[in-house]
């Protein structure tokens, strides 16, 4: 739940750095007949399910300025 709280704050925290007012973010999973299995990380996981439309996104401010990529977390690669 975290994860999916931390989305929702950082797409309103985007918005907010451009337009430079208030935004809210809110993220609703939506109630469909076909299952959806995802494996990995949940805010990746989150992202792919809002891409496909799976979750759906209300927000103060155009939801499409939104850059969800951007959001993803950073992979750590070792050396």
């Amino acid at each position: 739940m975290g994860d999916i709280l931390y989305l929702a704050m950082a797409a309103a925290h985007q918005i907010s750095q451009v337009t430079h007012e208030r935004a809210w973010v809110e993220l609703l999973a939506l109630d469909c007949q076909q299952a959806a299995f995802f494996n990995g990380d949940i805010r990746e996981c989150c992202i792919q399910a809002i891409l496909k439309g799976l979750v759906k996104v209300n927000c103060s401010h155009k939801k499409h300025a939104i850059d969800w990529q951007a959001l993803a977390p950073k992979r750590i690669t070792h050396h």
